[in-house]
């Protein structure tokens, strides 16, 4: 096996593993969709205003940045933009999205 080809398994094998870790962690939730338009759009059933996030096209940076073998990394600009719309929406969700008290 040349070098090359060795350290590609191994992050490929790293990406597996902190996938498991992640799926022990999260094995009593419900299960998880990650399409943030999707989730605004589900959203904006309750609260009109989540209509109005541009998310530009955060779903496919999520997704490329999880496998090793793409070589793309985001320009420190783009993750900054990325993390910002992010933070935005979380704090949009934790304001909005009120449940009630049991």
């Amino acid at each position: 096996m040349t070098h090359d080809l060795q350290q590609y398994v191994k992050e490929w094998l790293q990406k597996a593993n902190n996938d498991l870790l992640a799926a022990h962690r999260l094995i009593d939730i419900e299960p998880m969709i990650h399409d943030t338009d999707f989730l605004l759009s589900e959203c904006s059933q309750l609260d009109p205003v989540f209509d109005t996030i541009d998310t530009l096209n955060i779903n496919d940076f999520a997704v490329r940045i999880r496998y090793p073998d793409t070589g793309l990394l985001p320009e420190p600009g783009e993750a900054k933009e990325y993390l910002e719309i992010a933070t935005n929406v979380s704090n949009l969700v934790k304001e909005r999205i009120v449940f009630p008290v049991s």
